[in-house]
């Protein structure tokens, strides 16, 4: 009888022939398709009526051909009066000439959330917009920065735009790229 050491040493050699792939498998995707993927930590400024209001949050998502990204995001903003916007949800992003050593970076981010003020919880419905200049530091780590635009929509019947602002964030972009 093999003993636990002699069974793992031969699960272990026979992996790689267990899971190498035929070169004549069919695959949906065939060669000359790139995946990648990052992760981000978001930082943000906006100014509104009551002051300038930061947001933190953080995105990830997968990479096609290495201009094309979509994925998912999540942002907190809180206003100096105490009102707290949350928000997520899905975003696409265009990344144009991604092997410069900077390059544009344009992306749609949509989702819901809760708007929190002194009156109470209202849902509500984000689209943001932005236009950011990527930096490639290493092959692992890119910096985003660059302006947004934000509207934000109460989800009840009637319901108003609640808040626009034009802004800035910054994205620390870990992952391969």
């Amino acid at each position: 009888m093999l003993s636990l050491s002699a069974a793992l040493a031969l699960a272990t050699l026979a992996s790689p022939v267990a899971f190498a792939e035929d070169a004549d498998d069919e695959t949906i995707f065939e060669d000359g398709v790139e995946f990648g993927g990052y992760g981000a930590p978001v930082w943000g400024m906006s100014p509104t009526q009551g002051g300038l209001v930061g947001t933190s949050g953080g995105r990830g998502g997968a990479i096609l051909n290495e201009r094309f990204a979509f994925g998912g995001h999540g942002n907190t903003s809180v206003a100096v009066d105490g009102s707290r916007l949350t928000y997520g949800g899905l975003f696409v992003e265009l990344i144009p000439w991604s092997h410069a050593k900077v390059h544009p970076d344009l992306d749609v981010a949509w989702g819901s959330g809760t708007w929190r003020s002194d009156s109470g919880k209202t849902p509500v419905q984000v689209v943001q917009g932005a236009v950011r200049a990527e930096a490639n530091i290493t092959g692992w780590f890119r910096v985003a920065a660059g302006p947004t635009v934000r509207m934000v929509r109460a989800r009840a019947p009637g319901g108003g735009v609640l808040e626009q602002t034009v802004g800035a964030e910054l994205q620390a972009r870990f992952g391969s790229f």
